[in-house]
């Protein structure tokens, strides 16, 4: 029984009486109450009196009212009106923790709120308290046993997205490394690592932190995936195969060996936080592989063999998981639709300009060369869920929007309103519509950067890697990568984020879906009996004509989606066309679910 439970079990309980929850610290949000009847809400006196006349004073146990009354005027039941103490049943909800932890515990999830509460009893130290709840929530130790492993262990805390910053301020206590602990700021500072990792590929075991960095493989590995250490030339000699993964310029081939050597832990990913990583290696594979096309067989067959392990055990993990995301709480988006809440929640914190740079169509395989063939830095790296079916007119409404399909079931299949659902969810904000910038282009060059003016917060739709996907019909990833490289040349994503840093905004990368190099099985003609047919996707009217379609395929109803669509999704790598190898979207692989979102800055 969790605290909230052990709370409301007396209004759990005698159901057949009207419930006041007193919730003083406004710590209970109404979907936790909702399963013990009809919910009123009151803030004060008069509401609460109201609301007890409406629909207390009379109730039957069929319509059972639930009174959450959030005031610091009411703390016990002698507080409430004598009539209504009297005659509800009062349950009291108040802070399961010391003062200390309170931030903490209301940041966190609610399994780890929950297994918090049990762990911060009185007399235990706060480091005591912190240590357990890394050790049976997240699986992580500290402190931990060598530096070595305190850099691992913060590298993955990171990572996880579940550590608010209150609750950094405990673990800080726990790190003493000069590698680990500047990773562990509020902002997290990777400069004295690249500074150790430069030193070790110039100086080997002379190097100040030689011993460390050679055992913390994973950690470093995954740094270099996310682009937040920048890979530096290697002169010395004797150290070991896999610091390729961070060093400059070994060959494309030589890379893929690496990064096929070094697939992520644990295989395959079971969590959100390891999905997300599995994601940014597999871009990073991916990646290399269009740089080093065409790529021997040995090797591709090895990278196409791991990925159908891992789509194997993403499809099942997103057919259960996917719904969850929704309600998920983390550092950064877990959904795409939870970006632009998160940018307002920034805007407040900080007070910087927020500038979201939504590129149409970028995989974690283009954005890895990205960041090689442009002077783009990462600051903040994450991943973030495309919403299902990956279609642009579905995901990006839902990024720029604040919102699920299903509130946008009228222009589902039109990008034309998106403009004016960025606006108004930032009017809704507070913000004057002066101070709302929205601008959409194929950003082909320089002269096509937007100027952003005095704006508070805009958004930049990119087209251009859209554009060279759906025109990489010949060679597929290959093509694509070559006219990447033409695109970065051409300077526009390096201009925008140099005016806009220097104009003061706080700048994040997105994508409202990714793709993927999908293998022909053959174009499908049903005529009117399909509403919307993709390369990746297919959509029905309702679920008999998806049951009857000539087209084979994974049949399921993502949430989110309003109602009558009806998709059916290509399996594997396939797509619903024909000829050769071409790169295309609207499916359900990692590629194309999973998308990048990171802070950047001019490097």
């Amino acid at each position: 029984m969790t605290w909230l439970d052990h709370a409301l079990a007396d209004a759990r309980a005698e159901r057949q009486q009207p419930a006041v929850i007193i919730d003083p610290d406004c710590l209970v949000d109404t979907s936790a109450v909702e399963s013990l009847g009809t919910v009123y809400a009151a803030c004060d006196y008069l509401t609460l009196r109201r609301l007890w006349e409406e629909h207390g004073r009379h109730a039957t146990e069929s319509d059972r009212p639930v009174f959450h009354v959030s005031s610091a005027e009411f703390t016990d039941p002698r507080s409430l009106p004598w009539d209504i103490e009297q005659h509800a049943v009062v349950a009291i909800v108040r802070w399961p923790v010391s003062r200390e932890w309170r931030a903490s515990f209301r940041l966190l999830p609610r399994d780890l709120g929950n297994m918090l509460t049990e762990l911060a009893q009185p007399g235990r130290t706060t480091e005591q308290i912190t240590s357990d709840l890394l050790r049976q929530g997240l699986g992580v130790v500290l402190p931990a046993p060598s530096p070595a492993a305190e850099l691992d262990a913060v590298v993955r805390l990171i990572a996880s997205q579940l550590v608010p910053e209150p609750l950094w301020e405990h673990v800080r206590g726990l790190i003493s490394g000069p590698l680990a602990l500047p990773l562990a700021q509020a902002t997290p500072d990777y400069g004295p690592l690249q500074q150790a990792w430069a030193e070790w590929l110039a100086r080997g075991k002379a190097a100040t932190h030689a011993d460390t960095l050679a055992e913390a493989r994973a950690a470093i590995a995954s740094l270099f995936a996310s682009g937040l250490l920048r890979p530096v030339r290697q002169t010395a000699e004797n150290l070991p195969l896999w610091i390729r993964v961070g060093s400059s310029p070994p060959s494309p081939t030589q890379r893929l060996d690496v990064l096929l050597d070094e697939r992520p832990a644990p295989w395959p990913p079971q969590s959100l936080a390891e999905w997300i990583a599995a994601a940014t290696w597999w871009g990073d594979v991916r990646g290399v592989m269009a740089t080093a096309a065409p790529v021997p067989p040995p090797q591709a067959d090895l990278a196409w063999g791991s990925w159908a392990e891992l789509d194997h055990a993403f499809q099942r993990w997103l057919r259960i998981d996917y719904p969850l995301l929704f309600s998920s709480s983390r550092k950064y988006p877990v959904t795409l639709n939870q970006i632009a809440p998160f940018l307002a929640q920034r805007r407040v914190s900080n007070g910087c300009r927020q500038l979201l740079v939504l590129i149409d169509g970028l995989a974690f395989a283009q954005w890895s060369q990205l960041r090689q063939m442009t002077a783009v830095g990462v600051a903040e790296a994450a991943g973030c869920f495309a919403m299902c079916p990956t279609l642009t007119s579905v995901s990006r409404q839902a990024a720029l929007s604040g919102t699920l399909p299903f509130d946008f079931a009228e222009s589902l299949w039109s990008t034309s309103k998106e403009a004016g659902r960025w606006r108004a969810f930032w009017v809704n904000q507070g913000l004057p519509a002066a101070e709302i910038g929205y601008h959409l282009t194929r950003g082909e060059t320089v002269a096509n950067v937007p100027t952003l003016g005095t704006v508070t917060v805009a958004v930049v739709v990119v087209l251009a890697v859209d554009d060279i996907m759906h025109g990489s019909e010949l060679l597929a990833d290959a093509q694509m990568h070559a006219s990447l490289a033409v695109w970065a040349r051409h300077g526009f994503l390096n201009t925008l984020v140099n005016q806009a840093n220097r104009d003061g905004f706080e700048i994040w990368v997105t994508a409202d879906h990714g793709n993927i190099e999908s293998t022909p099985s053959g174009r499908i003609t049903e005529g009117a009996l399909v509403e919307h047919a993709g390369t990746r996707v297919r959509l029905y009217e309702n679920r008999v004509l998806r049951d009857t379609a000539r087209a084979e395929g994974i049949a399921w109803d993502p949430p989110g989606l309003p109602a009558g669509q009806a998709p059916l999704f290509a399996p594997g790598r396939t797509g619903y066309h024909s000829g050769g190898h071409k790169v295309s979207h609207g499916g359900l692989s990692i590629d194309e679910v999973i998308v990048p979102f990171a802070k950047v800055v001019p490097l």
